[in-house]
């Protein structure tokens, strides 16, 4: 997304990252929910003063505090699916319930 917080619509990062628009805006949907983004318009996303903050590499880092306290965020499969089973291969999850 625009660091200047402008918005994108979900098509236009989807050709810019070389990635699939479908997939693409089913985990876009997912950061306005979690005050990380914003959806000023339909499948239109923008950074805000929150997500902002996370882009410098030094700050990038306190995302894990922010995952303890607000805990699953997001369950990305790593690999969409293996191309023998279709399976995911793997799904991150980090936070307090899943620790042993």
């Amino acid at each position: 997304m625009p660091e200047d917080g402008s918005m994108i619509s979900v098509d236009d990062l989807a050709v810019r990252l070389k990635i699939n628009a479908e997939l693409a805006v089913r985990l876009l949907r997912a950061c306005p929910s979690t005050h990380f983004s914003e959806a000023p318009g339909v499948n239109h996303y923008a950074h805000n003063a929150r997500s902002c903050v996370f882009l410098s590499p030094d700050n990038g880092r306190c995302l894990h505090i922010y995952n303890f306290t607000g805990e699953g965020v997001l369950a990305i499969p790593l690999v969409m699916g293996s191309r023998r089973t279709g399976q995911p291969l793997a799904i991150t999850t980090v936070g307090p319930s899943s620790w042993p």
